[in-house]
């Protein structure tokens, strides 16, 4: 399969670490762990438009969207989010996956405690892997890149075209990562991987 990405000319612009649980693998006994998905993105009709990169990310989206065959203006996220603001979002949660994805639709000043009571309700499900998917259309999503972090998130990549606009994937594990049973193929996602063991790390510590 990473195969045809490269000859299909698909540029590869995430991984979601631990996703899948190797019992959706029994049949095949090809999983020891939780299992990782490689994202890739080639686009067919061009949406030209502005993204706005995360402080801590700025250099490796960019790395990214270097490789990608569609244009966007990249500008640095700078814009603080207003007190008495509150976040809104749409949780989905995957019971045999153990996991819970989070599209997160408004950033307020209330972000670490709003994700946080959607993580309570997510362990009481038993998830084990929690998703956050932002918008880079959003001006402050800086901001809320810098509490995700403080709350344990990750990098997991960009996803283009997501909202229409584009997705920022951030995640987090209550579980082993199993980065040693990541297999890849080109020398662009390999980098992309060990940027995202760095950035687990330090948001672990």
């Amino acid at each position: 399969m990473q195969k045809s990405i490269i000859a299909f000319r698909y540029v590869e612009t995430a991984i979601e670490i631990a996703l899948m649980p190797a019992e959706a693998y029994a049949k095949e006994k090809s999983a020891a762990g939780r299992v990782a998905t490689l994202g890739a993105f080639r686009c067919y009709r061009p949406k030209p438009h502005r993204i706005f990169l995360p402080a801590a990310y700025d250099s490796v989206l960019r790395g990214i969207y270097g490789r990608l065959d569609d244009t966007r203006s990249l500008v640095s996220s700078v814009e603080k989010i207003p007190g008495g603001t509150g976040s809104r979002a749409e949780m989905t949660l995957f019971d045999f996956a153990g996991v819970a994805r989070i599209a997160l639709q408004e950033i307020g000043a209330d972000l670490g405690e709003y994700v946080a009571a959607l993580e309570q309700k997510a362990i009481e499900r038993k998830a084990v892997v929690f998703q956050v998917w932002l918008d880079l259309a959003q001006p402050r999503i800086g901001r809320a890149v810098e509490i995700l972090r403080e709350r344990g998130y990750f990098f997991g990549g960009t996803l283009p075209r997501w909202f229409d606009s584009d997705g920022l994937l951030m995640q987090k594990l209550l579980c082993p990562p199993n980065f040693e049973g990541i297999v890849l193929v080109s020398d662009s996602v390999k980098e992309l991987l060990e940027f995202i063991k760095e950035d687990w790390r330090r948001t672990q510590a």
